[in-house]
């Protein structure tokens, strides 16, 4: 599984707060560092995951411009829950996210053989 949640929020808030950069700016420098040290791993395995890390950094981009439109293809609002409200498809990977005023607010980035234990771990019902 790809590091999520509290490593990727703390790298993206010192960049903000060191750096003096917007939060887009932030969160696209943050995949860019994950992707590149993937590609340092002496791993094959690992190696090939790397340009999944550039596809969710390409579909969060995307979902800047209309967070909540659905897609067959890749993205999913998912009825039934209050939380998350949203699962984008990244390749291999699942991202989970909410719409808040106007904000996206990634929850999970998830392998696609996990996502369903996650969503049944995390998901919060109506």
């Amino acid at each position: 599984m790809i590091p999520q949640g509290q490593s990727l929020t703390a790298e993206r808030r010192e960049l903000i707060e060191r750096r003096r950069i917007n939060s887009e700016a932030a969160v696209m420098r943050v995949f860019d560092t994950r992707e590149a040290c993937i590609l340092e791993v002496d791993s094959e395995c690992m190696k090939e995951r790397a340009p999944d890390i550039g596809e969710v950094r390409r579909r969060k981009r995307c979902m800047r411009c209309e967070p909540t439109k659905t897609s067959r293809s890749w993205i999913k609002r998912l009825g039934g829950l209050s939380k998350p409200h949203y699962r984008l498809h990244a390749d291999t990977l699942r991202i989970f996210h909410d719409i808040t005023a106007g904000r996206v607010e990634i929850l999970a980035i998830v392998d696609k053989a996990k996502a369903a234990a996650w969503l049944e771990r995390e998901g919060q019902s109506l």
